[in-house]
């Protein structure tokens, strides 16, 4: 079984933690309780929506990122992470790092998030 705690405790003991850009997150959030349920029904409540996504880079600041963004938004951000600067033109995301690294003359634009359920 995966065990975070363990996997991060593993990089510090080969000595890479502190150099390693780590990028923790989740496909959907889940309701515990709020409107009668659990799990993650088909409806769209804003439990299932708000997907967590932390990311530990050694030049980020610690901040919150207020603003709405897409999952459609990490694979292009891990490629900028990873130093690679070719805009890959099937990814219809862009990268979160303007928002993460503000003083680096770079603009995230805001724009609509849709989401939506069937049954």
């Amino acid at each position: 079984m995966f065990n975070l705690l363990e996997e991060l405790d593993e990089l510090k003991q080969i000595g890479v933690y502190d150099e390693a850009t780590i990028f923790f997150t989740a496909d959907h959030g889940e309701q515990f309780l709020e409107h009668g349920r659990t799990s993650h029904p088909s409806q769209c409540y804003d439990e299932q929506l708000r997907v967590p996504l932390i990311i530990k880079d050694k030049d980020c600041k610690v901040r919150k990122v207020e603003e709405i963004v897409s999952l459609l938004d990490i694979a292009p951000t891990i490629i900028e992470f990873a130093g690679i600067n070719k805009k890959i033109k099937t990814f219809y995301g862009q990268s979160l790092y303007p928002l993460l690294n503000p003083q680096k003359n770079k603009k995230y634009e805001e724009k609509p998030v849709i989401s939506f359920t069937t049954h």
